[in-house]
């Protein structure tokens, strides 16, 4: 089973919700901006640059301009021989189950554990077959942010109130 990271430094957001926020979904509204302050390092995988390339090949071209930004600006984890071969064990393992998530998932998966990076997925259900990946979901993402967001103003509105 997967398991909820606690306070991991390094997030991979999956490709739904890259889409999300390309959408300008309300759920994704100021995410980048809320995750760096949560985490040291956003990433996302080749393989949901490839996801998302196929995207722009199926809607004729239509918002290339966002992806090719993303792409130079977020900072990628490659698919690499020891991914490859995490990602033949996650994928055995899954086949032998009877529990396949698709390969793309597989390979996903497999990039963020060799990296040690926690996923931020929306499909929790789907990732939590796969052993020791770390996952946050969209929702419990945005309650411990909150949570962390109502501490910082605790603090400083106590720092305000010690020095007067």
């Amino acid at each position: 089973m997967a398991r909820l990271a606690k306070e991991a430094r390094k997030v991979c957001l999956d490709t739904d919700i890259i889409i999300d926020y390309l959408r300008k979904t309300k759920e994704t509204e100021n995410l980048i901006d809320r995750l760096l302050n949560k985490f040291d390092d956003i990433n996302i995988t080749t393989i949901t640059v490839y996801e998302l390339l196929i995207g722009i090949e199926y809607s004729d071209g239509k918002g290339r301009n966002y992806v090719e930004e993303i792409i130079k600006t977020i900072t990628i984890l490659p698919l690499n021989t020891k991914a490859a071969r995490e990602a033949a064990k996650i994928t055995t393992e899954l086949k032998k189950s009877g529990q396949q998530i698709g390969i793309a998932d597989e390979l996903i998966a497999s990039i963020c554990k060799t990296n040690n990076a926690c996923l931020l997925t929306k499909n929790t259900k789907h990732f939590q077959r796969i052993k020791n990946l770390d996952i946050i979901g969209l929702e419990s993402l945005y309650i411990r942010l909150e949570r962390i967001w109502q501490n910082k103003i605790i603090i400083a509105q106590q720092t305000t109130f010690s020095r007067t």
